[in-house]
């Protein structure tokens, strides 16, 4: 296939995937009515789970029935030019960069201050002290599993591998949190407590997470550097605490002051368009400095519905607030839609023994990290 026609399949997959993700989205909005007309149905299962769900049936429909190439079928892959590979497939780098961002600003945005700010002790504690805990917790039971001969023979992974995945399992999903407990209406006090640590803790296993990496690479390198390795800990996992809150409430300010001194209430197409790039720019402006985009962002929605919205008019700020929580639920349907879509598209083969320990570590890890605490 030239490279002219390996362009218009792509742009041809690209566009019958949007026609398809349009019609689930559309489908999840009617089931998601159905579902909250029927509270028998409604009690146990969630409209997270319910798109998770459509998306898993949808990805069935199309691994059995959409064609592959005949060369990557018999490996079990599928080609990239091929629409199945299109569908079934998750891009983290389009999750983080655009559709992570306004879940996360439009959460700080409408945040209740005075229930977060009453909690941030103990939101603190367990995103710091927590997550650590239920990181290396994780790691150690999987390594005793692992030292009882219990993986089997074929897998024997290091205390740092484990390391690595502990502090990768460890970090709690903000979507998941948002889209279950407000469709629940869980205790407000609840609420606050696992989603303020759900969004703060998300720099603590970034930063485990990276050192684990370096210490990995070490060891493979033949290399040890301990002392210089638990120096760069400390000073990483300072930085991007300190910094990353830091650097969104300061982006906030800065364009609340533009706000105040260039008045564009008389200029709405413009002033709701600048409103409306801080949904983005903390996130990226953070990831270019190796901070936390998550807690830049969070924060930069906090101080956004602080000091932004009395400075531009009441029609920006009314129509800003609509905005915000548009593609925020756009952004978390398509997460779920997307997950249930890539289980068919996932390439490899399963290692039980690993899953089941791994389940009940991670479980161990979060119980050993918040009960104590």
């Amino acid at each position: 296939m030239s490279g002219y026609d390996q362009e218009e399949q792509e742009l041809h997959n690209v566009s019958l995937y949007f026609i398809l993700f349009a019609f689930m989205m559309a489908l999840v909005m009617v089931l998601s009515k159905m579902l909250h007309e029927s509270p028998s149905l409604n009690w146990f299962l969630s409209e997270a789970a319910l798109t998770l769900l459509l998306g898993i049936c949808v990805g069935a429909c199309v691994f059995a029935f959409l064609p592959r190439s005949e060369q990557s079928a018999a490996y079990g892959e599928y080609d990239e030019y091929v629409l199945a590979h299109t569908l079934l497939s998750f891009s983290p780098n389009i999750f983080f960069m655009a559709i992570l961002p306004p879940i996360i600003f439009n959460s700080g945005y409408q945040l209740r201050r005075e229930l977060f700010y009453r909690h941030i002790q103990p939101i603190v504690m367990y995103a710091v002290f927590g997550t650590t805990i239920c990181a290396l917790s994780t790691a150690g039971l999987l390594f005793g599993v692992s030292k009882l001969g219990w993986f089997g023979n074929d897998f024997e992974p290091s205390l740092i591998e484990l390391l690595t995945f502990g502090s990768l399992i460890a970090a709690t999903d903000t979507v998941s949190v948002i889209g279950v407990f407000q469709a629940k209406k869980v205790d407000p006090h609840l609420f606050y407590l696992v989603f303020g640590e759900s969004a703060l803790n998300d720099a603590v296993a970034l930063v485990l997470f990276s050192t684990f990496c370096e210490m990995l690479e070490a060891e493979y390198d033949g290399t040890r550097h301990i002392a210089k390795q638990a120096v760069d800990f400390v000073w990483t996992w300072a930085r991007s605490a300190l910094l990353s809150p830091l650097l969104g409430v300061v982006l906030s300010l800065g364009t609340a002051i533009v706000f105040k001194h260039v008045d564009l209430r008389e200029h709405p197409s413009l002033e709701l368009p600048l409103f409306l790039l801080l949904m983005y720019t903390p996130f990226v402006v953070a990831e270019c400095f190796n901070l936390s985009g998550v807690v830049c962002i969070f924060f930069s929605g906090i101080s956004a519905r602080r000091y932004i919205e009395p400075n531009v008019s009441d029609a920006t700020g009314q129509n800003a607030e609509v905005i915000f929580k548009l593609p925020s639920y756009v952004a978390e349907t398509s997460i779920f839609l997307g997950l249930g879509l890539s289980v068919f598209g996932w390439h490899g083969r399963f290692h039980w023994p690993c899953i089941g320990w791994a389940s009940v570590a991670s479980l161990f890890g979060r119980a050993v990290g918040i009960y104590p605490l």
